[in-house]
């Protein structure tokens, strides 16, 4: 069987990657296809992945990223960073845009659904603290 170049692979996987939910449903079977077609879908399908962050999912990936001295900040924070291997791919590196309003949805949606495992009272996560971890 004759394989394609990863780069035309590239390209028609790009040409499926806009926002359209049936196209990135496509992009998902593409990924078992064989390893492959898998390193040519992740960049496209990660390369937007912060328009749809509210997913906590997402958040855990970008969180288990993160090396020591990316988590040193939030150390003082209390903030219990998820266990867990270090992801297959550097997804973080493919996200070529971020919308800020998203990203500090998904940080407040992640972060209220942490606190809500580990709650005992009542507890307000200002912006001051969203600032601090974003930056």
């Amino acid at each position: 069987m004759i394989e394609l170049p990863n780069e035309c692979l590239s390209e028609i996987f790009k040409s499926f990657g806009n926002n359209n939910n049936k196209n990135y449903r496509f992009l998902f079977s593409c990924l078992l296809v064989n390893r492959q077609w898998c390193r040519n879908v992740i960049p496209v399908l990660w390369s937007r992945s912060l328009s749809c962050i509210d997913d906590r999912r997402l958040m855990r990936i970008y969180l288990l990223s993160l090396n020591a001295e990316e988590k040193a900040p939030l150390i003082p924070l209390n903030i219990s960073l998820p266990d867990g291997p270090k992801p297959l791919f550097e997804y973080s590196f493919y996200t070529i845009s971020i919308n800020y309003h998203y990203l500090e949805k998904g940080i407040m949606k992640w972060l209220c659904l942490e606190v809500k495992k580990l709650r005992s009272g009542f507890l307000i996560i200002s912006k001051w603290t969203l600032l601090m971890v974003v930056t």
